[in-house]
């Protein structure tokens, strides 16, 4: 009898390790069959690829867990940029976990074919002395308000998020992120 629990213990471990693997490889899977359908121009049946990476996604490891992360939003931002929806492309890249340059630069090429590029240069150069930094579970974005009730969002990186919760200096509240922001490649492009 105790053989036969050790064995049956023994299959559920092995059943169960192989699952995770055989999830975790349909995710990888769903992410590449996403990708061929955008490329065919099948946009809603990728979505629903991407979709379906997220419900087999079994990861172990948090390397995983923020490359399926990077790798599905990713993909989400460049479907709703065909679909012209311009709103769930740039949310798309605030979900994913961290921030960078190439993402701020994906998200004002979003921007940029949402207004153009010449009302993009000008709501930033007049809105972003108004600009405020907004954090939650210090996850924080730089809101530049242009009109009423709208605005343009970027995520800060961890860098500039160090700065604002850790920094020994006092900083104006904007101050970080505008000279930052008028500083990089993205907004020299403009």
């Amino acid at each position: 009898m105790k053989h036969f629990v050790k064995f049956l213990l023994i299959l559920f471990l092995f059943t169960n390790l192989n699952l995770a693997k055989i999830y975790s490889q349909n995710t990888y899977k769903d992410i590449v069959k996403a990708e061929k359908l955008f490329d065919k121009g099948n946009y809603k049946k990728a979505l629903r690829k991407v979709d379906d990476a997220i419900k087999h996604k079994n990861c172990t490891c948090g390397s995983c867990e923020f490359e399926i992360n990077y790798k599905t939003n990713l993909m989400r931002y460049k479907i709703y940029l065909k679909l012209l929806n311009y709103k769930q492309a740039r949310n798309s890249l605030d979900s994913i976990y961290f921030s960078s340059e190439k993402i701020d630069s994906l998200k004002v090429a979003a921007y940029k074919i949402e207004f153009g590029e010449e009302k993009l240069k000008g709501i930033i150069n007049s809105s972003i002395k108004n600009s405020k930094i907004e954090c939650e579970n210090e996850i924080c974005f730089a809101i530049i308000p242009y009109d009423k009730n709208l605005f343009l969002k970027f995520k800060l990186s961890i860098n500039l998020i160090d700065k604002y919760f850790y920094s020994s200096e006092k900083f104006q509240d904007n101050q970080i992120w505008n000279d930052y922001f008028l500083n990089t490649f993205n907004y020299k492009q403009l």
